[in-house]
């Protein structure tokens, strides 16, 4: 599973929001799903980048997962 989200800027800190989930690692539906977010977020002056994440099996010591970004487009 691909997460596709994008970083905005917060009270002057970045935060990650995960937009959607491409169920497969097919990454034609992970570029449509990046065409369609810049899309819908154009004209938006606090989104920093946008990016898809994986997981690779790697948990925290709390047992959260760790994402990795894969791939990313920077917006500013």
């Amino acid at each position: 599973m691909i997460q596709v989200g994008y970083t905005k800027t917060v009270n002057d800190e970045e935060v990650d929001v995960i937009e959607t989930s491409v169920e497969t690692p097919d990454m034609v539906e992970v570029n449509e799903a990046l065409a369609s977010l810049q899309t819908t977020l154009s004209g938006r002056t606090d989104i920093v980048e946008l990016f898809a994440q994986e997981y690779f099996g790697e948990d925290d010591e709390y047992g959260n997962r760790i994402y990795h970004k894969v791939g990313f487009q920077d917006l500013i």
